[in-house]
């Protein structure tokens, strides 16, 4: 696992613009950061190499951080879908199980904890032969 994580508020900035990183330190409370040009980013021996070129900005130096959780994968949430057991739905998923041993996890749920029903698909990586 990474030690550091982190990712841009965006990918793309003009001159003048803002952009915003977000950090996450599994076992420390401070990093060093810097803004790096990348010329080559191949790290294969027969390559190029990698080769970076420092692009100073008021980013350089060390910086507080700490352990922010997140959840991995792909999910999206909607707040106001429509009651998707009023008529037949097609949900296509292509899954690729990279987590086996993990119990259920879930593809597609549609939940009302009022009514207490809905419907769910999941996949079991746990089963036995």
């Amino acid at each position: 696992m990474l030690k550091v994580t982190g990712y841009p508020d965006r990918y793309s900035v003009a001159p003048g613009e803002t952009i915003a990183f977000k950090i996450s330190l599994e076992e420390a409370d401070r990093f060093e950061a810097r803004i790096v040009g990348v010329v080559h980013g191949d790290c294969n021996p027969e390559g190029p190499g990698l080769k970076f070129i420092h692009v100073p900005t008021a980013l350089d130096g060390t910086h507080p951080g700490r352990k922010q959780a997140g959840d991995a994968g792909s999910y999206m949430a909607v707040d106001d879908a429509p009651d998707l057991g009023a008529r037949a739905f097609t949900f296509l998923a292509i899954v690729w199980p990279t987590l086996p041993g993990r119990g259920e996890q879930t593809l597609f749920t549609q939940w009302d904890p009022a009514a207490r029903r809905g419907a769910g698909l999941v996949c079991r990586s746990d089963f036995r032969r």
